[in-house]
Protein backbone atom coordinates (compact mmCIF):
# COMPACT_ATOMS: atom_id res chain seq x y z
CA UNK A 1 0.00 0.00 0.00
CA UNK A 2 3.01 2.52 0.72
CA UNK A 3 4.58 1.84 -2.15
CA UNK A 4 0.99 2.28 -4.05
CA UNK A 5 0.98 5.49 -2.51
CA UNK A 6 4.62 6.42 -3.53
CA UNK A 7 3.70 5.63 -7.37
CA UNK A 8 0.34 7.64 -7.04
CA UNK A 9 2.55 10.65 -5.63
CA UNK A 10 5.30 10.26 -8.34
CA UNK A 11 2.42 10.21 -11.25
CA UNK A 12 0.87 13.01 -9.81
CA UNK A 13 4.05 14.97 -9.94
CA UNK A 14 4.75 14.35 -13.28
CA UNK A 15 1.39 15.21 -14.33
CA UNK A 16 1.15 18.01 -12.56
CA UNK A 17 4.75 18.79 -14.65
CA UNK A 18 3.51 18.25 -17.84
CA UNK A 19 0.15 19.99 -17.06
CA UNK A 20 2.10 22.81 -16.11
CA UNK A 21 3.57 23.17 -19.45
CA UNK A 22 0.66 23.45 -21.64
CA UNK A 23 -1.96 25.53 -19.10
CA UNK A 24 -0.33 28.39 -18.57
CA UNK A 25 2.49 30.44 -20.77
CA UNK A 26 6.52 30.99 -19.86
CA UNK A 27 6.90 34.53 -18.11
CA UNK A 28 9.25 36.93 -20.18
CA UNK A 29 12.59 39.16 -19.99
CA UNK A 30 10.83 42.39 -19.65
CA UNK A 31 12.30 45.88 -19.43
CA UNK A 32 9.85 48.70 -17.34
CA UNK A 33 10.92 53.12 -18.65
CA UNK A 34 10.04 55.54 -16.58
CA UNK A 35 8.20 58.13 -18.21
CA UNK A 36 10.16 60.66 -15.96
CA UNK A 37 13.83 60.18 -15.79
CA UNK A 38 16.38 57.49 -17.50
CA UNK A 39 15.88 54.78 -15.27
CA UNK A 40 15.43 51.54 -16.63
CA UNK A 41 14.98 48.00 -14.92
CA UNK A 42 15.66 44.93 -16.72
CA UNK A 43 14.79 41.66 -15.81
CA UNK A 44 15.41 38.03 -16.90
CA UNK A 45 14.10 35.04 -15.45
CA UNK A 46 16.39 31.52 -15.33
CA UNK A 47 12.89 29.16 -15.54
CA UNK A 48 9.81 30.75 -17.40
CA UNK A 49 8.09 28.14 -16.58
CA UNK A 50 8.09 27.60 -12.42
CA UNK A 51 5.46 27.62 -10.44
CA UNK A 52 6.44 31.28 -8.83
CA UNK A 53 9.19 32.33 -10.94
CA UNK A 54 12.01 33.98 -8.89
CA UNK A 55 15.38 32.53 -9.67
CA UNK A 56 16.61 34.81 -12.49
CA UNK A 57 18.17 38.56 -11.95
CA UNK A 58 16.70 42.18 -11.88
CA UNK A 59 19.31 44.96 -13.27
CA UNK A 60 18.14 48.73 -12.33
CA UNK A 61 20.26 51.13 -14.80
CA UNK A 62 20.29 54.85 -14.96
CA UNK A 63 21.75 56.64 -17.97
CA UNK A 64 22.84 53.20 -19.23
CA UNK A 65 25.11 52.68 -16.09
CA UNK A 66 24.05 49.82 -13.87
CA UNK A 67 23.15 50.95 -10.47
CA UNK A 68 23.01 47.32 -8.71
CA UNK A 69 21.75 43.82 -9.57
CA UNK A 70 19.41 41.81 -7.83
CA UNK A 71 19.59 37.74 -8.08
CA UNK A 72 15.95 37.38 -8.31
CA UNK A 73 13.17 37.78 -11.30
CA UNK A 74 10.04 39.33 -10.41
CA UNK A 75 6.35 38.59 -11.74
CA UNK A 76 4.69 41.19 -10.11
CA UNK A 77 4.49 44.60 -10.49
CA UNK A 78 7.81 46.69 -10.45
CA UNK A 79 8.34 50.75 -9.44
CA UNK A 80 11.85 52.61 -9.49
CA UNK A 81 12.67 55.48 -7.97
CA UNK A 82 13.36 58.90 -9.91
CA UNK A 83 17.04 58.03 -8.84
CA UNK A 84 17.04 54.14 -9.28
CA UNK A 85 17.70 53.96 -5.33
CA UNK A 86 14.40 52.15 -4.25
CA UNK A 87 12.74 49.57 -6.23
CA UNK A 88 9.03 48.58 -4.81
CA UNK A 89 7.96 45.04 -6.09
CA UNK A 90 3.53 45.13 -5.53
CA UNK A 91 2.57 41.80 -5.11
CA UNK A 92 -1.36 40.84 -5.83
CA UNK A 93 -3.36 38.03 -5.08
CA UNK A 94 -2.86 36.77 -8.71
CA UNK A 95 1.13 37.71 -9.23
CA UNK A 96 2.23 34.11 -9.18
CA UNK A 97 0.96 33.36 -5.18
CA UNK A 98 -1.22 31.03 -4.98
CA UNK A 99 -3.08 28.84 -2.52
CA UNK A 100 -5.81 28.98 0.11
CA UNK A 101 -7.05 32.82 1.24
CA UNK A 102 -4.65 32.80 4.21
CA UNK A 103 -1.67 32.11 2.08
CA UNK A 104 -2.70 34.65 -0.36
CA UNK A 105 -2.85 37.13 2.59
CA UNK A 106 0.64 36.01 3.92
CA UNK A 107 2.14 36.53 0.23
CA UNK A 108 0.56 39.42 -0.87
CA UNK A 109 1.93 43.06 -0.38
CA UNK A 110 4.79 45.35 -1.09
CA UNK A 111 8.80 44.58 -0.94
CA UNK A 112 11.09 47.93 -1.07
CA UNK A 113 14.49 47.07 -2.35
CA UNK A 114 17.00 49.99 -1.32
CA UNK A 115 20.65 49.84 -3.42
CA UNK A 116 19.31 46.30 -4.39
CA UNK A 117 18.94 44.81 -0.40
CA UNK A 118 15.43 44.11 0.93
CA UNK A 119 14.45 47.30 2.58
CA UNK A 120 11.07 46.83 4.07
CA UNK A 121 8.24 44.48 3.47
CA UNK A 122 4.41 45.58 3.78
CA UNK A 123 2.16 43.06 4.69
CA UNK A 124 -1.47 42.97 3.03
CA UNK A 125 -2.51 43.19 6.76
CA UNK A 126 -0.53 46.27 6.75
CA UNK A 127 -1.49 47.75 3.68
CA UNK A 128 -5.60 47.34 3.88
CA UNK A 129 -6.57 45.90 7.07
CA UNK A 130 -8.52 42.81 7.96
CA UNK A 131 -10.94 42.08 4.95
CA UNK A 132 -13.05 39.25 4.17
CA UNK A 133 -11.29 36.96 1.78
CA UNK A 134 -13.54 34.66 -0.67
CA UNK A 135 -12.57 31.06 0.36
CA UNK A 136 -11.81 30.55 -3.58
CA UNK A 137 -10.62 32.29 -6.57
CA UNK A 138 -8.46 35.04 -6.53
CA UNK A 139 -8.51 38.49 -4.53
CA UNK A 140 -7.23 41.63 -6.09
CA UNK A 141 -6.36 44.29 -3.75
CA UNK A 142 -5.45 46.59 -6.25
CA UNK A 143 -7.91 48.36 -8.05
CA UNK A 144 -9.66 46.51 -10.67
CA UNK A 145 -12.85 46.65 -13.25
CA UNK A 146 -14.85 44.01 -12.11
CA UNK A 147 -17.39 43.57 -15.24
CA UNK A 148 -18.50 40.60 -16.00
CA UNK A 149 -16.62 39.36 -19.89
CA UNK A 150 -20.46 39.13 -21.40
CA UNK A 151 -21.55 42.30 -19.57
CA UNK A 152 -18.19 44.14 -21.29
CA UNK A 153 -19.55 42.79 -24.71
CA UNK A 154 -22.79 43.48 -24.68
CA UNK A 155 -22.51 47.31 -23.78
CA UNK A 156 -19.37 47.29 -26.73
CA UNK A 157 -21.53 45.50 -29.72
CA UNK A 158 -24.52 47.55 -28.98
CA UNK A 159 -22.44 51.09 -28.54
CA UNK A 160 -20.95 50.01 -31.62
CA UNK A 161 -24.53 48.83 -33.57
CA UNK A 162 -25.73 51.83 -33.02
CA UNK A 163 -22.99 53.77 -34.31
CA UNK A 164 -23.06 52.01 -36.96
CA UNK A 165 -26.77 52.56 -37.62
CA UNK A 166 -27.18 56.24 -37.03
CA UNK A 167 -24.73 59.11 -36.71
CA UNK A 168 -23.82 60.90 -33.63
CA UNK A 169 -25.95 63.44 -34.37
CA UNK A 170 -28.88 61.65 -34.48
CA UNK A 171 -28.09 59.35 -31.23
CA UNK A 172 -27.30 63.06 -29.74
CA UNK A 173 -30.14 64.80 -30.54
CA UNK A 174 -32.76 61.91 -30.19
CA UNK A 175 -34.92 63.43 -33.06
CA UNK A 176 -37.81 61.26 -33.34
CA UNK A 177 -38.13 61.89 -37.26
CA UNK A 178 -34.92 60.16 -37.24
CA UNK A 179 -34.77 57.49 -34.66
CA UNK A 180 -37.21 56.20 -32.21
CA UNK A 181 -37.63 57.02 -28.49
CA UNK A 182 -36.63 53.75 -27.23
CA UNK A 183 -34.61 52.69 -29.89
CA UNK A 184 -32.56 56.16 -28.60
CA UNK A 185 -32.07 55.73 -25.17
CA UNK A 186 -31.16 51.82 -25.85
CA UNK A 187 -28.08 53.00 -27.61
CA UNK A 188 -27.29 55.93 -25.12
CA UNK A 189 -27.81 53.90 -22.23
CA UNK A 190 -25.03 51.36 -23.87
CA UNK A 191 -22.77 54.09 -25.28
CA UNK A 192 -22.67 55.73 -21.74
CA UNK A 193 -22.15 52.18 -20.16
CA UNK A 194 -19.30 51.30 -22.97
CA UNK A 195 -17.71 55.09 -21.94
CA UNK A 196 -17.59 54.51 -18.27
CA UNK A 197 -16.03 51.12 -18.91
CA UNK A 198 -13.53 52.54 -20.89
CA UNK A 199 -12.59 55.11 -17.90
CA UNK A 200 -12.41 52.62 -15.55
CA UNK A 201 -9.91 50.73 -17.40
CA UNK A 202 -8.06 53.45 -17.67
CA UNK A 203 -8.15 54.27 -13.83
CA UNK A 204 -7.25 50.34 -13.40
CA UNK A 205 -4.02 50.54 -15.75
CA UNK A 206 -3.10 52.96 -13.86
CA UNK A 207 -3.70 52.30 -10.83
CA UNK A 208 -0.10 52.31 -8.98
CA UNK A 209 2.39 54.77 -9.90
CA UNK A 210 5.61 56.21 -8.72
CA UNK A 211 6.15 59.88 -7.96
CA UNK A 212 9.50 60.91 -6.89
CA UNK A 213 10.10 58.37 -4.51
CA UNK A 214 6.63 58.11 -3.12
CA UNK A 215 4.68 54.53 -4.50
CA UNK A 216 0.90 55.51 -5.10
CA UNK A 217 -1.61 53.04 -5.59
CA UNK A 218 -5.44 52.92 -6.07
CA UNK A 219 -7.04 49.97 -3.84
CA UNK A 220 -10.20 47.94 -4.38
CA UNK A 221 -11.68 49.35 -1.59
CA UNK A 222 -11.48 53.12 -2.65
CA UNK A 223 -8.38 54.26 -1.11
CA UNK A 224 -5.11 55.92 -2.27
CA UNK A 225 -2.00 54.94 -0.31
CA UNK A 226 0.97 56.60 -0.86
CA UNK A 227 4.49 54.51 0.55
CA UNK A 228 7.50 57.00 1.05
CA UNK A 229 10.06 54.89 0.04
CA UNK A 230 12.88 56.39 2.18
CA UNK A 231 11.12 57.21 5.20
CA UNK A 232 9.77 53.82 5.77
CA UNK A 233 7.14 55.95 7.55
CA UNK A 234 3.22 55.00 7.91
CA UNK A 235 1.24 54.84 4.89
CA UNK A 236 -1.03 57.60 4.00
CA UNK A 237 -4.69 56.49 4.17
CA UNK A 238 -7.53 58.70 2.36
CA UNK A 239 -10.53 57.91 0.11
CA UNK A 240 -10.15 59.49 -2.63
CA UNK A 241 -12.00 57.66 -5.70
CA UNK A 242 -14.71 59.29 -7.15
CA UNK A 243 -16.49 57.41 -9.85
CA UNK A 244 -18.35 60.35 -10.88
CA UNK A 245 -14.88 62.42 -11.55
CA UNK A 246 -13.07 59.37 -12.11
CA UNK A 247 -9.32 60.30 -11.29
CA UNK A 248 -6.63 58.83 -13.00
CA UNK A 249 -3.22 58.80 -11.57
CA UNK A 250 -0.80 59.43 -14.32
CA UNK A 251 0.94 56.58 -15.66
CA UNK A 252 4.46 56.83 -14.46
CA UNK A 253 5.91 53.59 -16.09
CA UNK A 254 5.88 51.87 -19.60
CA UNK A 255 6.90 47.99 -19.60
CA UNK A 256 7.99 45.79 -22.57
CA UNK A 257 8.16 42.25 -23.02
CA UNK A 258 10.23 40.08 -24.77
CA UNK A 259 8.04 37.33 -26.41
CA UNK A 260 10.14 36.20 -29.22
CA UNK A 261 11.81 33.48 -27.26
CA UNK A 262 12.33 29.97 -28.23
CA UNK A 263 12.39 28.64 -24.75
CA UNK A 264 13.60 24.34 -24.27
CA UNK A 265 10.44 22.46 -23.34
CA UNK A 266 9.54 22.29 -19.62
CA UNK A 267 11.26 18.91 -19.26
CA UNK A 268 14.00 19.25 -21.26
CA UNK A 269 17.73 18.71 -19.81
CA UNK A 270 21.01 19.36 -21.68
CA UNK A 271 23.31 16.90 -22.71
CA UNK A 272 27.02 17.03 -21.59
CA UNK A 273 29.34 18.28 -24.23
CA UNK A 274 30.79 14.74 -24.50
CA UNK A 275 27.12 14.15 -26.17
CA UNK A 276 25.90 11.70 -23.42
CA UNK A 277 23.10 12.31 -21.39
CA UNK A 278 22.21 12.89 -17.83
CA UNK A 279 20.51 9.41 -17.43
CA UNK A 280 23.61 7.68 -18.75
CA UNK A 281 26.20 9.45 -16.85
CA UNK A 282 24.50 8.65 -13.71
CA UNK A 283 23.35 5.67 -14.65
CA UNK A 284 27.20 5.04 -14.44
CA UNK A 285 27.53 6.90 -11.29
CA UNK A 286 25.02 4.96 -9.47
CA UNK A 287 26.64 1.95 -10.83
CA UNK A 288 30.34 3.39 -9.08
CA UNK A 289 28.13 4.30 -5.53
CA UNK A 290 27.68 -0.09 -5.57
CA UNK A 291 23.76 0.28 -6.45
CA UNK A 292 22.34 -2.47 -5.12
CA UNK A 293 19.79 -3.83 -7.52
CA UNK A 294 19.71 -2.10 -11.25
CA UNK A 295 16.55 -3.11 -11.98
CA UNK A 296 15.03 -0.68 -9.31
CA UNK A 297 14.45 2.28 -11.09
CA UNK A 298 14.86 5.14 -8.82
CA UNK A 299 13.06 8.30 -9.72
CA UNK A 300 15.15 11.69 -9.78
CA UNK A 301 13.59 15.28 -9.82
CA UNK A 302 15.77 17.65 -10.48
CA UNK A 303 13.68 20.84 -9.45
CA UNK A 304 16.38 23.10 -10.56
CA UNK A 305 19.69 23.32 -12.37
CA UNK A 306 20.91 26.64 -13.32
CA UNK A 307 23.34 26.29 -16.34
CA UNK A 308 25.83 29.48 -17.05
CA UNK A 309 26.91 29.96 -20.61
CA UNK A 310 30.27 28.03 -20.58
CA UNK A 311 27.89 25.35 -18.98
CA UNK A 312 28.87 25.19 -15.96
CA UNK A 313 26.41 24.24 -13.00
CA UNK A 314 25.69 27.13 -10.58
CA UNK A 315 23.34 25.55 -8.44
CA UNK A 316 20.96 22.76 -8.48
CA UNK A 317 18.45 20.77 -6.07
CA UNK A 318 17.11 17.54 -6.24
CA UNK A 319 14.59 15.52 -4.86
CA UNK A 320 14.20 11.93 -4.73
CA UNK A 321 10.67 9.98 -5.37
CA UNK A 322 11.11 6.81 -3.23
CA UNK A 323 9.72 6.51 0.69
CA UNK A 324 12.71 6.36 2.89
CA UNK A 325 11.61 2.69 3.67
CA UNK A 326 12.63 1.68 0.25
CA UNK A 327 15.76 3.60 0.08
CA UNK A 328 17.66 0.17 0.63
CA UNK A 329 16.39 -1.47 -2.06
CA UNK A 330 18.70 1.14 -4.49
CA UNK A 331 21.82 1.94 -1.95
CA UNK A 332 22.74 -0.05 1.50
CA UNK A 333 26.33 1.90 1.83
CA UNK A 334 24.71 5.84 1.35
CA UNK A 335 21.98 7.65 2.71
CA UNK A 336 19.80 9.22 0.77
CA UNK A 337 21.37 12.71 2.14
CA UNK A 338 24.42 11.43 0.96
CA UNK A 339 23.65 10.38 -2.65
CA UNK A 340 21.85 13.75 -3.50
CA UNK A 341 25.10 15.41 -2.38
CA UNK A 342 27.32 13.24 -4.39
CA UNK A 343 25.13 14.22 -7.51
CA UNK A 344 24.74 17.50 -6.99
CA UNK A 345 28.69 17.44 -6.37
CA UNK A 346 29.25 15.25 -9.96
CA UNK A 347 26.67 17.79 -12.12
CA UNK A 348 28.69 20.75 -10.66
CA UNK A 349 31.81 19.30 -11.95
CA UNK A 350 30.17 18.64 -15.43
CA UNK A 351 30.40 20.98 -18.57
CA UNK A 352 27.08 20.92 -20.74
CA UNK A 353 25.84 21.55 -23.50
CA UNK A 354 23.94 24.96 -24.02
CA UNK A 355 22.74 24.93 -27.35
CA UNK A 356 19.12 24.35 -25.43
CA UNK A 357 19.39 27.82 -23.94
CA UNK A 358 17.42 30.76 -25.16
CA UNK A 359 19.58 32.71 -27.57
CA UNK A 360 21.71 35.91 -25.12
CA UNK A 361 20.54 34.49 -22.07
CA UNK A 362 24.00 34.07 -19.87
CA UNK A 363 21.97 31.81 -17.60
CA UNK A 364 19.04 29.31 -17.56
CA UNK A 365 17.44 26.78 -15.19
CA UNK A 366 16.34 23.60 -16.61
CA UNK A 367 13.88 21.01 -14.98
CA UNK A 368 13.38 17.68 -15.37
CA UNK A 369 12.20 14.17 -13.59
CA UNK A 370 14.19 10.86 -14.85
CA UNK A 371 14.12 7.36 -13.95
CA UNK A 372 17.76 6.12 -13.65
Amino acid sequence: MRRLFATLLLLISVCFNVARATSWSPVHPYKVFSSETDIVVDAVPYNPYAWEPSLGETRVYSAGQLLYKIDRYFDAPVFASNDGKYLAVVYSATDSHRGTPAEVRDHSGIEIYENGKLYHRYSMPEIIGKVPFPEEGAFEWSYYVDWPEEMRTGVQFGCEACRETWSEQVLASCDTSEIDNDDCAECRSACDSFSLYQRLKQVEENAISMRGDTLRILTKLGMILEVHLSSKQEMTRRRVFDQSKMEILPASTRRKDTKEIDWPGIMDLPQLVNGDSIEIELGKLFTNLGRYNANEKLGVHITSMVIDSSGRCEFSEIYFMTEDKDWDKHFYKYSAKQVRSIIKEWIKKQRFDTSLMPSGFKKYSFESYIDI
